[in-house]
């Protein structure tokens, strides 16, 4: 049995779905890499959102009118408390110390989701902040938990990571328009855009303006279309958001979560502010040349913005910068870099059996594990079940799986025992590269060789594969001499038994 995810998360008319939103792109990675279940706990008012939670899945548990967070910590922890070990993902403003310190205390692994430093303490074992801006934010923490900052963690639904290679190449006039405020939008920002749209004189734009579950402005926007010099479509609370992005030339969103998954699918966009939380993302975008900022909402009466518009929506060479600067900042696989990060906190060891060999062999085809093989050809079935059934055979051969949470495997280290030396070979699911696991997966392999059989260790490396270094670097090892197998130049890297017990040790 894989370990739980819990999510506690609101949504409602006043703090929209955001929060519930990103947080499903969490669950639909820990659900593809651990196979655990995911509990969404909270007040969620939008119908259609909850129906979407439940079509995906996902269990719901709607929680009664606010308690205290002492009192709401041990409703949760009564009802989800896991044995097997898992995770509580806290997101919500309106979360404070209070509640960090009692969910731990009810002894809930803590997950944080934090878009600023709001506290002036944090009581976590995992802080998250997903924000463009979030590697230059220093958190005050209580002890030293895992902090994930930055968009390369951003959390996109499978939908957007499924498409992102379909996206449209960007054209020199925009004809198809995405409009998205949120999904409450409170300041009916979206009506404000339309205003604006209409005085650019573009009368040929195909306008298509998403309305959030939460959004109480349909019928008055409704009202708004005939008067309008462009054919403009509302749609209410978009299953398909991912489709809508891949058929729009350009997007004018809300700077919120939105605008990670418009980078992702190439589209350039301009941002409006509508709610304070938004600033960070509107500015840090804006800096980095990947999209443009309308600024701050209400739009309404605001000398410029019209013109703003037009000028963006002419400017195809500037909207085709964004789009690959928007590209490059946010790459689809935050979610999957969480959840990886969340299933190998605490890293176990067992030893293979012949029960896994398909597994292993999957991980050994892995194209950058055969880029970064001396030998990079594609390996058989028979080729590797031949290989396994030696090395399982093998009295000097030690070949473990690592294993996350529960039951959830996620790589192999094996090291080949000769006498007083060994060498160390390691290979991580792809899903789980990238995180600085392999540097503590190995550090912890090493420890326990050495502790059975002290003897040194050596990693060969070929040059070119620096986050193998990296990794062999934080367990300790250091480069011992360079050199050329079959005309492929490598790194040997040595950790001695003096090493053994010589740094802290890992979860």
């Amino acid at each position: 049995m894989s370990g739980q995810l819990l999510i506690r998360a609101d949504a409602d008319g006043r703090i929209g779905t955001g929060h519930v939103m990103r947080c499903l792109a969490l669950a639909q990675a820990w659900r593809r890499l651990s196979g655990g279940p995911v509990v969404f706990a909270g007040r969620i008012e939008s119908a259609p959102l909850r129906q979407r939670l439940r079509d995906e899945g996902f269990s719901l548990c709607s929680l009664p009118v606010p308690a205290s967070p002492e009192a709401e910590a041990a409703f949760l922890a009564e009802r989800f408390s896991d044995p097997v070990g898992g995770w509580l993902a806290l997101d919500g403003y309106h979360f404070d110390a209070a509640w960090q310190l009692a969910l731990r205390a009810a002894g809930l692994r803590l997950l944080v989701i934090d878009d600023a430093v709001r506290l002036p303490l944090y009581h976590a074992d995992c802080l998250l902040n997903p924000g463009i801006h979030a590697e230059t934010l220093r958190y005050p923490c209580e002890g030293e938990p895992l902090q994930l900052l930055g968009c390369n963690y951003a959390l996109l639904r499978e939908e957007f990571t499924a498409r992102m290679e379909e996206a449209l190449p960007v054209t020199g006039r925009v004809r198809n328009l995405l409009l998205t405020m949120g999904g409450a939008d409170p300041g009916d920002c979206t009506k404000d855009i339309l205003l604006a749209l209409a005085k650019t004189g573009r009368k040929d734009l195909r306008v298509r303006a998403v309305l959030g579950g939460a959004n109480p402005h349909r019928p008055a926007l409704a009202g708004l279309l005939p008067e309008l010099p462009f054919p403009c479509e509302l749609l209410e609370a978009s299953r398909d958001m991912a489709g809508l992005m891949r058929h729009a030339d350009a997007a004018i969103s809300a700077a919120g979560t939105t605008v990670y998954e418009l980078a992702a699918m190439g589209v350039p966009f301009l941002s409006v502010v509508i709610a304070a939380n938004q600033r960070h993302n509107a500015a840090a975008f804006a800096s980095a040349g990947a999209a443009g900022s309308l600024g701050e909402a209400p739009l309404a009466g605001r000398d410029g913005v019209a013109e703003r518009i037009a000028a963006f929506l002419e400017d195809g060479q500037q909207r085709q910068r964004q789009a690959e600067i928007g590209r490059r900042l946010v790459d689809g696989r935050g979610a999957s870099r969480v959840a990886a990060a969340l299933l190998a906190a605490e890293i176990e060891l067992r030893p293979a059996t012949w029960a896994d060999r398909m597994l292993l062999l999957r991980w050994a085809n892995q194209p950058a594990t055969r880029r970064h093989s001396f030998h990079s050809a594609p390996i058989s079935q028979a080729e590797h079940e031949r290989w396994i059934a030696g090395k399982l055979a093998d009295r000097g051969c030690r070949l473990w799986l690592l294993r996350g949470l529960g039951s959830t495997p996620f790589g192999v280290v094996r090291f080949d025992v000769d006498g007083d030396r060994a060498e160390i070979s390691v290979n991580l699911d792809e899903e789980f590269q990238g995180l600085g696991i392999g540097g503590r997966a190995i550090a912890l392999a090493c420890d326990r060789l050495l502790a059975e059989h002290p003897c040194r260790i050596e990693a060969r490396v070929k040059e070119g594969n620096p986050a193998s270094l990296r990794a062999f670097a934080g367990a300790g090892f250091v480069e011992s001499t360079r050199a050329e197998r079959q005309g492929v130049p490598f790194v040997t890297l040595v950790r001695n038994p003096e090493s053994h017990d010589a740094r802290p040790h890992h979860r």
